[in-house]
């Protein structure tokens, strides 16, 4: 109470100190309407997400909190704010000044993967009820929005058709035993060129069907005839939204880890849902599961660090045992923060330089 009373107390001395914004919007602040809130005109714009705590319905949608949360929203590239793009969808519940959904439909307008990563996210939020009335997504993201002159884009619509299309087609196996199918891009800096023939491959699950195919992409601002190989896995019938918050919470742990100065790996990979039972997962390349390993020897671990990379005490031994240290305990953090269930040697990966890497973590 005593650093509160002094941050509301000296409050134009301190305007350019974003840590102190929790100081003096509280939510009896909002509630009240304070005039301290005229100050978030002038506030430094703090991190964006500590900007989205104040979507939640404690601080009611207030105009000057909103307004001040678009400027710090409008600091960041699209890339940046896709990764909260759920938050977004939420907040719209709240948007009573229109401030979200105008913030929306600007970006969409200059970004194509900002505008199909809200599609697929509106899928996600009101996909039952799109299916029920058989809406297309692309329609609903302009209904939704109420903005349908300046959103429906010919260039946008096509754009969105052919990769629809693609989708299906490449689940058409999984579609005839599931029923479903969907599409979505995993990594927007990448640019899909084009598909490699017969590269498809049904791969191993209890209940789903997924299947395994390898892209031909190209660095989005890189040589445009540069192109490497990229393998997803289209999956269906699944509900992977819980997937997607996990490996958000590792991203921030990565970003946390790297703020402090903690020699901790994590390998937030992607996964992008397009419906609640559909997801587009990225393969994490060069990697073998331990399971995988266990079938090429009979050693253990130690057995295999040896096989792979000499002696004991030689400096690619220790290399190794290194990089397997500090990622194993940057899992360790996030294992313990998210308390995942399915574990098994099939969901423990290893790069060839002995880095973990969990996979499957919903």
């Amino acid at each position: 109470m005593e650093l509160t009373h002094l941050v509301q107390t000296h409050i134009l001395e301190i305007r350019t100190i974003p840590e102190a914004l929790p100081y003096f919007v509280t939510p009896k602040v909002v509630d009240e309407d304070s005039p301290l809130l005229q100050q978030l005109t002038h506030w430094a714009a703090c991190l964006i997400t500590q900007a989205l705590e104040y979507f939640t319905p404690t601080y009611k949608g207030h105009p000057r909190v909103m307004a001040y949360i678009m400027r710090v929203l409008k600091a960041y590239p699209p890339s940046r704010v896709t990764f909260f793009m759920l938050h977004l969808i939420q907040a719209l519940r709240y948007d009573d000044e229109k401030l979200v959904e105008g913030y929306l439909i600007r970006v969409a307008q200059r970004s194509d993967v900002f505008s199909h990563i809200l599609i697929w996210h509106l899928q996600i939020k009101w996909g039952k009820k799109v299916c029920q009335r058989r809406i297309q997504p692309f329609w609903v993201y302009c209904l939704l929005l109420d903005n349908t002159s300046s959103m429906v884009s010919v260039q946008k619509l096509v754009t969105y058709i052919k990769e629809s299309d693609v989708y299906i087609r490449c689940t058409l196996s999984s579609s005839k035993r599931r029923k479903k199918s969907g599409h979505k891009e995993v990594a927007p800096c990448k640019i899909v060129k084009g598909i490699k023939v017969n590269s498809g491959i049904p791969l191993q699950s209890a209940a789903k069907v997924p299947i395994m195919i390898t892209f031909d992409v190209a660095d989005r601002n890189g040589v445009p005839n540069d192109l490497k190989p990229q393998a997803c896995i289209l999956k269906v019938g699944d509900d992977c939204r819980q997937d997607v918050l996990a490996l958000r919470v590792i991203s921030l742990l990565k970003d946390i880890f790297e703020a402090v100065g903690l020699d901790l790996y994590l390998f937030p990979y992607g996964v992008l849902p397009t419906d609640p039972e559909r997801r587009i997962i990225e393969v994490v390349q060069k990697t073998w599961s331990r399971s995988q390993m266990g079938e090429t020897t009979d050693g253990d671990l130690y057995k295999i660090f040896q096989q792979d990379f000499g002696a004991v005490g030689s400096p690619s031994f220790e290399a190794a045992r290194h990089n397997f240290i500090i990622s194993g305990a940057g899992y360790a953090v996030a294992s313990l923060l998210l308390q995942p269930k399915d574990t098994h040697n099939g969901n423990l990966s290893s790069s060839w330089k002995h880095v973990e890497k969990r996979v499957d973590i919903g």
